[in-house]
């Protein structure tokens, strides 16, 4: 029984051995999965920008490109919805179920990078901070200040129990987490703010939980933006070609330990008003290459795949007083595309990364429905006297942020993003004269301005994309505030008997996400602390200010389907002007049928684009069965179609299309017929400015979905070469054999794994050793080694009975003492080292 005893407790020594463990080597530079040495590939994703029915897809197409893991940003604001008696409350279902993504990747054999924040970045509105921050006067956001800590800390709360399960450690997919975002970007190089954030991590997650930083390649950016006990990566994109200076920069924040760039980027975002950008492919594998094999690091593409900024959840940058709103596409010219279809970046990293493991990639389709006419319903201008819409009276007009919370309106998906001002001109003001200045001092962003009913014009701040910014020296001359000149008849005007009525209806296009510390003079400078949206300072009728008790109605426009619904009651024949020009701020309504001669897969329709590039439309919001895509702008571009998921599309049944057109859409001949075409490409803007379909991989042939029957549709798949496979669509599918050469280079798809004469579904790809990560320990899963690219996570075991055979004792024993020996040897040789970064 002696010997049983002591089997027993060697045994359960070395299963305590084998934990799964994640760590870091410093003595060898490396890191240490389960002590093996460990590099990792990762991509950049954000499940806030992707339809919860195209993760595990897109996942699938990171993993076959070579990749082992995700880097993921969670925004604060995304799930954060306001309750009665202003209460938080936090929304983790449906596309907002955070737990089901991490798990998703794990399933896929993807590691997981989490940055929690509670500033992300990201180009997202605020910054994934809940723009409720922006009224509690004289807030510090991102440093001690303890109101702001307060709201960090009950976020967190809700946060981090709900992801420590997912960690590695407890049998999860997620290796490290990440502390703030870039901070050494900001001005505040508040230190003990970092150190309060790393503590409140570590007392939820646990002391052994790998955590890091991550800041751009400059000594001020490093100093304050990484800590003493986290580790410190750095991020740069191709365009840094003395990758030698950078390491050595980074070496003296992070002295020991593997060169991690956090941030390499594939690609840009785009703002409105700008070229669209692109990052060479040759340039990025490059880099990709230098990092790779010359320093032995760990890299994340930033991004993997961009997204779309649905629901308005786009944010802004700003540069010397120059606002930039970003677009609703994110694509960021990503190696896999907004629509989740792979370049060539794509190709050349699969290339690299795996060459003995090379999958025919797999990607959703795309299909083409036909033109919807719309006809014009409404102004919206004619229903905000709905006793739906919800006012509040005071002398001044009040901010967006301030009339939301004062209403305790909830902070629902899209965000609020209009905000009708209406104020009684005083017959004092109104002079002999007709033509005056409405001075708007503060204005965010973007106005359309009444009286009596009588479009005056269109005034913004200072923008990258289209302006009508005219300086208002009575504001005192800032970028963000404005002039325009109006027109108010006189009491003496034959029919005027009231006092003239001014509305002014503000558009937010986005909060301001990201101010570098160098254009931060002072501490009252900081854009990001005032970017509060609608009129943020007074109004005057040239030098007369206008003000009065109770005189300012605000009211904030939730574009929800309610609202929009309930707009549309105030129907009104459609009308336009001699140059076909509609009014501002019109309601169009359109629907389309989709019958079930369309290929589906697995019940759902292909993703298609709704094209605004035709037909007169100017800017605005376009809704699909009550859901947000974003915002058009034809003028500004680049962007000239919106993304339309087939997740949201009706099968067999109507599909409404609302068009909220902020600015009113003209034609050249009138009278007009208003349409929009969803159609199966993009258009992207080169660098030259000039439109052209979007170029996936060189030389694919598309499957074409344009109103053909299900057996016509199968014929002409069978016809036509495709580089890739419909996903999921076994009915449809091409032979992988049948597939054309894709690459400028002329080598095709040698090398390829062949899938035979027909596509695999899910289940039957490629995936025979994949990992299957569980929420808790306890249960003995599938192990593999995924292909090469990573290392299994070793099997959790719970329970050894005290009854273990005594006949297997002696041989058994030696086995295992030599093993633990073993072990615990390798665990001593790869100890961290205690070390200072700064001297």
């Amino acid at each position: 029984m002696a010997a049983c005893r002591v089997l027993y407790v060697v045994l359960v020594l070395a299963v305590a051995a084998s934990e799964p463990s994640f760590r870091i080597d410093h003595e060898s530079d490396v890191f240490l999965l389960d002590g093996e040495p460990f590099q990792y590939a990762a991509g950049e994703v954000l499940y806030s920008r992707i339809p919860r029915s195209h993760w595990r897809p897109l996942m699938r197409l990171i993993h076959d490109g070579g990749l082992n893991a995700i880097q993921v940003y969670v925004p604060w604001n995304f799930h954060e919805v306001r309750a009665a008696g202003n209460r938080h409350e936090y929304d983790f279902t449906g596309d907002k179920d955070l737990v089901h993504f991490i798990e998703a990747a794990g399933e896929e054999g993807l590691f997981v990078l989490l940055r929690p924040g509670p500033y992300i970045c990201a180009e997202w509105d605020y910054g994934g901070l809940p723009s409720r921050l922006l009224t509690v006067p004289d807030i510090r956001i991102r440093s001690s200040d303890k109101r702001y800590m307060d709201e960090v800390r009950e976020w967190f709360e809700e946060l981090l129990p709900r992801v420590k399960p997912l960690l590695y450690v407890n049998g999860g997919p997620i290796l490290m987490v990440q502390i703030e975002n870039e901070y050494g970007s900001y001005s505040e190089c508040d230190k003990d703010y970092l150190k309060t954030l790393e503590d409140l991590l570590r007392s939820h997650l646990g002391d052994d939980v790998v955590l890091y930083t991550t800041d751009g390649p400059d000594e001020r950016m490093l100093k304050c933006g990484s800590t003493p006990t986290s580790f410190t990566t750095i991020d740069f994109g191709p365009s840094k070609t003395n990758v030698e200076e950078l390491h050595q920069l980074w070496r003296r924040f992070q002295p020991t330990g593997p060169f991690v760039n956090s941030e390499l980027y594939a690609g840009w975002f785009d703002h409105w008003g700008e070229e669209h950008h692109r990052v060479d492919s040759k340039d990025l594998m490059k880099m990709v290459k230098t990092l790779w094999n010359d320093y032995g690091a760990s890299i994340s593409f930033y991004m993997m795949h961009g997204g779309t900024n649905f629901d308005a959840w786009n944010g802004a940058n700003i540069r010397q007083g120059v606002y930039q709103p970003t677009t609703t596409s994110y694509d960021y010219d990503a190696p896999i595309s907004e629509a989740g279809r792979p370049r060539e970046k794509w190709l050349l990293l699969q290339e690299f990364l795996v060459p003995n493991e090379r999958v025919t990639p797999v990607w959703r389709k795309s299909g083409e429905y036909g033109t919807v006419t719309f006809e014009q319903a409404a102004h919206l201008t004619d229903a905000l006297n709905a006793s739906s819409i919800r006012s509040l009276k005071g002398d001044t007009p009040m901010t967006l942020e301030a009339a939301i919370e004062e209403l305790g309106l909830p902070q629902t998906s899209p965000p609020v993003s209009l905000v009708a001002y209406r104020h009684t001109i005083t017959q004092g003001l109104v002079k002999d004269k007709t033509e005056y200045v409405l001075h708007l001092c503060g204005l965010h962003d973007r106005a359309h301005v009444y009286v009596d009913g009588v479009m005056q014009g269109i005034a913004s701040r200072q923008m990258s994309a289209p302006s009508h910014w005219e300086k208002s020296d009575q504001c005192g001359g800032g970028p963000d505030s404005v002039a325009i000149n109006v027109t108010i008849p006189t009491p003496t005007t034959e029919g005027v008997s009231s006092p003239p009525e001014l509305l002014v209806v503000v558009e937010s296009l986005g909060r301001i996400n990201y101010v570098n510390w160098r254009f931060v003079t002072s501490e009252d400078s900081n854009p990001m602390l005032t970017d509060l949206k609608g009129i943020t300072g007074s109004v005057y009728l040239d030098q007369q200010p206008l003000t009065g008790a109770g005189s300012w109605a605000t009211s904030p426009l939730p574009l929800t389907l309610e609202f929009l619904t309930s707009s549309l009651k105030y129907h009104k024949p459609s009308h336009q002007d001699r140059q076909g020009k509609v009014g501002p701020l019109s309601l169009f309504k359109g629907s389309v049928s989709l019958p079930g001669k369309y290929p589906r897969v697995k019940g759902r329709l292909p993703d298609t684009f709704l094209d605004m590039s035709e037909n007169g439309w100017s800017k605005g919001v376009a809704f699909i069965n009550g859901f947000s895509l974003g915002r058009y702008w034809n003028e500004a571009g680049p962007q000239k179609r919106l993304y339309v998921p087939g997740s949201l599309l009706h099968i067999d049944d109507t599909n409404e299309l609302i068009l909220l057109d902020t600015d009113g859409p003209s034609c050249e001949q009138p009278p007009c017929s208003f349409q929009v075409r969803l159609i199966s490409e993009p258009i992207e803007q080169d660098a030259a400015g000039k439109i052209k379909a979007g170029e996936w991989i060189p030389g694919q042939q598309e499957l074409s979905l344009r109103g053909a029957g299900e057996g016509e549709d199968q014929q002409l798949v069978k016809e036509q070469a495709l580089v890739g496979i419909p996903l999921e669509a076994d009915d449809l599918s091409a032979d992988a054999t049948n597939v054309r050469q894709a690459d400028k280079g002329g080598k095709g798809w040698e090398g390829f794994e062949r899938r035979g004469s027909r596509a695999v579904s899910y289940e039957g790809r490629r995936r025979e050793k994949r990992v299957k990560y569980v929420s808790g320990g306890g249960v003995v899963r599938e192990e593999g080694d995924q292909g090469g690219r990573r290392q299994h996570r070793r099997s959790k075991m719970d329970d050894i009975p005290l009854g273990f055979p005594a006949v297997l004792g002696g041989g058994v024993m030696m086995i295992g003492v030599v093993s633990v020996l073993l072990i615990f040897w390798r665990q001593y040789k790869s100890r961290p080292i205690d070390y200072k970064r700064l001297a």
